[in-house]
């Protein structure tokens, strides 16, 4: 005679298996924890090897008159703006390197492999960070931005988390970078913007935001280009790129 499953014996089962479905959630959660502070620990640490810098040659990595640059405060490419790759945005993790600070045991040079003028997560031109997914750390000055209809100036130096070719920041901040620059949840986006500013994309020292116009909600970052806007916490997709104020608290 057969003899079948138990009320209790049933319970038991699910009961174990919703212990196991419980700790799995729990360790995931614990995993993206830890690496938001850790992507939050990291930059903040860039920050304090500028400021040390600063204090040492009274200017700013890749600016500096000491190794090369200008001295005039602002980070820039060769062609005096922001857009790519090359002049003081290439030098700035080299100068840092010069004045002794390492990073992941990378030897950082200001030329992209092949000479493209391609940033990516995998060369050793700069550091790498990782939350949902891996992006390069760039650092460039950020004249205006286009929120919407309107340009914004901010005039100020930021940390760029991106693998896009360029950085095509002066025209349309919000609208510029290429889809490999996202690295990002909109969730993990609004935890980082609201442990270090305000929870808000598009104001503060933290911008959040994705390289299309935002026509809908569906895949997007944030829910507008303009000044009312809020993270998108729903999609699971890395749709967000960000970029971080340097020296913000020194300013």
């Amino acid at each position: 005679m057969r003899r079948g499953f138990t009320l209790i014996e049933l319970s038991i089962v699910l009961v174990i298996v919703g212990l196991l479905i419980g700790g799995i959630l729990v360790a995931q959660s614990m995993i993206i924890t830890a690496r938001l502070q850790n992507f939050i620990r990291q930059t903040q640490q860039f920050d304090v090897a500028v400021t040390n810098f600063q204090t040492k040659f009274a200017s700013l990595p890749g600016d500096s008159i000491y190794f090369g640059g200008d001295g005039d405060g602002f980070i820039e490419d060769a062609d005096g703006v922001a857009d790519h790759f090359t002049g003081e945005i290439a030098n700035f993790w080299v100068h840092l390197q010069q004045s002794g600070f390492t990073y992941q045991g990378k030897n950082f040079t200001a030329t992209m492999p092949g000479n493209l003028f391609d940033l990516n997560s995998n060369t050793p031109n700069s550091p790498s960070l990782f939350v949902d997914k891996k992006t390069a750390v760039a650092v460039s000055h950020i004249r205006t931005v286009l929120v919407g209809l309107d340009n914004v100036t901010f005039d100020k130096n930021y940390f760029i988390f991106t693998n896009w070719n360029g950085l095509n920041l002066i025209t349309g901040f919000f609208g510029s970078p290429g889809s490999n620059g996202r690295f990002v949840t909109g969730a993990n986006a609004f935890a980082i913007d609201s442990k270090i500013d305000d929870g808000l994309p598009v104001s503060g020292k933290v911008f959040g935001y994705v390289k299309s116009t935002v026509t809908s909600m569906s895949g997007a970052c944030a829910t507008t280009l303009d000044f009312t806007s809020v993270y998108v916490t729903t999609f699971s997709t890395p749709i967000c790129t960000m970029s971080i104020e340097m020296q913000s608290d020194n300013k």
